[in-house]
C-alpha cells in the first residue's frame, strides 16, 4: 500500500516534467523522474509476486485439498473496485 502512495507521487512528478517528443530529447530531470517511477514499479511488482508466493506456499503446507472457486473475472474487472 505504501509503495503504491509512494508510485502514484513519482508518477505525479514524472508527468510534470519535459519528456521525450518528436524533435526534442528529454530533460535529464524527466530522466531522473523516470527512473524513480520504474524503480518503483519494481518494488511493487515484487511485492506481489511475493505475497502470491507465500500465500500459495502456506496454503499448500498447511492444507491437504485446496477448492478452488470459478469466478465471473470480466464481471469483476469492470467493477473498479474489484480490478485490483
Amino acid at each position: 500500500m505504501a509503495a503504491e502512495k509512494s508510485l502514484a507521487k513519482a508518477q505525479r512528478v514524472a508527468s510534470r516534467r519535459d519528456g521525450p517528443r518528436k524533435g526534442h530529447a528529454p530533460s535529464n530531470r524527466w530522466k531522473r523522474a523516470n527512473t524513480r517511477v520504474q524503480k518503483v514499479h519494481a518494488t511493487v511488482a515484487n511485492q506481489r509476486r511475493n505475497l502470491i508466493h507465500e500465500t500459495t506456499t502456506k496454503l499448500a503446507k498447511n492444507y491437504d485439498v485446496i477448492v478452488i472457486e470459478d469466478l465471473h473475472v470480466k464481471g469483476m474487472v469492470s467493477n473498479h473496485a474489484l480490478a485490483k
